[in-house]
């Protein structure tokens, strides 16, 4: 993987920074995974260290497959340029590149709404059309905010203007993130990315 210097490292706002997951590709040949599964074991344990680290996800090849899909989320993009500019990230990713067919991993990028709509399964795939996302983040927002509005209604008469639509929209985002979305996208992978 070509790794880029990450510039200053100082962070700009939100929409400059946005948050950003990062899908790698990595073809390893059977005989070659035990060590490079040993190796990714250190990676991800060091990824986690890195400031702004929101997760890290591997999807392992199946059958007659080759390519790992490793997925990397940060909370802001300078973050993760500045965990992969860091020349111990350096060193493990090249480590990873021996073990990686054509030595080189297929690296993919995404921020905003696409950081939603990315599935290790569609290796590649450009990201749906706006209004495809636009739409099922509706579907899964609406009922979310909802059941936000719902629980917290007790306690909305007893706290000042704006901190109920604080606490709603912070929820809301937190549970999108991490729970509603992902499992939207599975659902509706069909419609994201039609067969053919």
């Amino acid at each position: 993987m070509s790794i880029e210097p990450s510039g200053d490292g100082e962070s700009a706002d939100n929409a400059e920074d946005p948050p950003v997951t990062v899908m790698v590709i990595r073809p390893v040949a059977p005989e070659r995974r035990p060590a490079f599964e040993e190796l990714l074991t250190t990676v991800m344990a060091q990824s986690r260290q890195a400031e702004g680290h929101l997760g890290v996800e591997v999807y392992r090849p199946t059958g007659d497959e080759r390519d790992y899909r490793i997925v990397f989320r940060f909370d802001q993009q300078s973050r993760m340029e500045a965990w992969r500019s860091h020349s111990q990230t350096q060193g493990l990713l090249s480590q990873l590149d021996a073990y990686t067919e054509g030595g080189a991993a297929q690296m993919s990028v995404y921020t905003g709404l696409e950081t939603w709509f990315t599935l290790p399964v569609a290796p590649g795939r450009p990201p749906p059309p706006r209004w495809k996302m636009a739409l099922l983040t509706w579907v899964g927002l609406f009922p979310t905010v909802l059941l936000v509005v719902f629980v917290t209604s007790p306690l909305q008469p007893y706290l000042p203007y704006p901190v109920p639509y604080a606490i709603v929209t912070s929820t809301a985002v937190v549970l999108m993130t991490w729970v509603v979305m992902p499992r939207v996208t599975r659902l509706f992978a069909r419609f994201l990315w039609p067969v053919g």
